[in-house]
């Protein structure tokens, strides 16, 4: 399909369109490849990427951009209209070697392996691409180069027993949305899923927090989820990255896969969404209890306990600061934590923050309470010196109340590791 659309050929792909595209949206679709848009051919790589799977089907973005000169030219003697000699159109010719994809000739000298693009048969069906073998199959995380084009096309197909497979739908990049509403879809719970994770793992902390339910969503686990990702390098499986099931008309909930290149271990999330009183889609729940679980048996081993997010005693969610024994100072991971932290609050003056600092149960409570408020003003020191102003910043100490964990075991004797979890200071975002 990608060949034939780079080619100016696109009523030569109307035969892959179910029933169930529209002869609106068919015309849209014309509209848009008659007008100069042509998708972005990345080298040998396709330049499809899957987006994920909803109710049966597949989605796949295809980049496109408007090229300068895609005006139909005089077939049959190499050409132009205005008698300056053109360019040959790319051709599609045979795979090299069988379930080596399609070629694209786009020259007398330049030949473009597709692999693993979804070939185009004679009859206009689309096969699904045949399994390479080990040796020249790609890496689990490699992708293709991102495109340099900000406008995509997105297709919906699904399997039939009598077709093969059907495009179902095609859906329009918002850029594109924008220039012409009559393009525009109202986003399914799969556009709004891939929209969330995509904006977390670019750190883009605000487009995230925009698409949740934020009475049901608190700051601190986004800003937890954004730690992970960052601190473990994390980025979507290309190709079973993003599967959204029980979805009906109010609820859906995604299961997401993702790889830190980092640990080089794999997990999942999920994302769970409903729509609100003005019949969108928002994320109004997330579970990465064992991503972050994952992540944190891939950290162990130090001296220092390590989870960036906790369930606070007195209710609720908070990013966590861990510390060694009888220390205010922050370790390395700390640092690189709070670096994050700041970047997601330094550019609204608007906002506040809490920092409660705790001990350990060793030691007498006066001891113990002058030693969590240093380790709050510790905390927004380092702040501070990233960039959020001081006077954003309020710190407490409260000495060894709250633990997270007992300071004691049940027979009595001492809880290293317990304790361990309660010499933190604790961070609440006040937006």
């Amino acid at each position: 399909m990608a060949e034939k659309l780079a080619a100016g050929k696109v009523d030569e792909t109307f035969d892959l369109l179910a029933p169930s595209v529209s002869p609106e949206r068919k015309a849209l679709y014309e509209k848009l490849f008659t007008s100069g848009y042509r998708p972005v051919m990345n080298g040998a790589a396709s330049p499809w990427k899957e987006i994920g799977r909803i109710s049966g089907q597949e989605r796949w973005m295809l980049p496109i951009e408007r090229v300068a000169d895609a005006s139909p030219k005089a077939a049959g003697n190499g050409i132009s209209a205005d008698g300056t000699k053109e360019t040959p159109a790319p051709a599609i010719a045979e795979p090299s070697q069988p379930g080596s994809g399609i070629s694209l000739i786009t020259g007398e000298a330049a030949k473009i392996e597709l692999a693993g693009s979804p070939p185009i048969l004679d009859s206009g069906e689309i096969s699904p691409p045949e399994k390479s073998s080990a040796s020249d199959a790609p890496s689990p995380d490699s992708s293709p180069a991102p495109a340099t084009a900000s406008s995509q096309l997105y297709v919906d197909l699904k399997l039939t027993r009598e077709d093969g497979f059907r495009i179902t739908n095609i859906r329009f990049s918002p850029d594109l949305t924008d220039k012409d509403p009559a393009l525009a879809d109202d986003p399914d719970a799969l556009a709004i899923s891939h929209d969330f994770v995509t904006e977390l793992l670019g750190k883009n902390f605000r487009s995230a927090r925009k698409i949740t339910d934020e009475t049901k969503v608190t700051h601190e686990k986004l800003a937890g989820l954004c730690i992970v990702f960052e601190e473990g390098e994390y980025a979507m499986i290309p190709g079973s990255s993003l599967n959204v099931t029980a979805a009906n008309q109010e609820r859906a909930w995604a299961l997401v896969r993702v790889r830190s290149a980092k640990q080089n271990t794999d997990s999942e999330f999920g994302v769970e969404m409903s729509r609100n009183s003005q019949n969108q889609w928002k994320v109004d729940a997330l579970d990465f209890s064992k991503l972050l679980q994952t992540y944190v048996e891939s950290t162990e081993g130090g001296i220092v306990y390590y989870t960036p997010i906790v369930k606070n005693p007195s209710g609720g969610e908070s990013l966590v600061v861990y510390f060694e024994y009888d220390k205010s100072d922050i370790s390395e991971r700390g640092l690189h934590q709070l670096e994050i932290v700041a970047d997601l609050l330094k550019s609204d003056p608007a906002r506040k923050m809490r920092l409660s600092g705790y001990a350990d149960a060793l030691g007498t409570e006066d001891y113990n309470y002058q030693l969590s408020k240093r380790r709050a003003e510790s905390v927004q020191k380092k702040l501070a010196e990233l960039g959020v102003p001081a006077d954003q910043i309020v710190t407490r100490g409260f000495g060894a109340e709250a633990p997270l964990d007992p300071n004691k075991k049940e027979d009595g004797t001492d809880n290293p590791e317990g304790r361990s979890r309660n010499r933190r200071t604790e961070i609440y975002l006040d937006f």
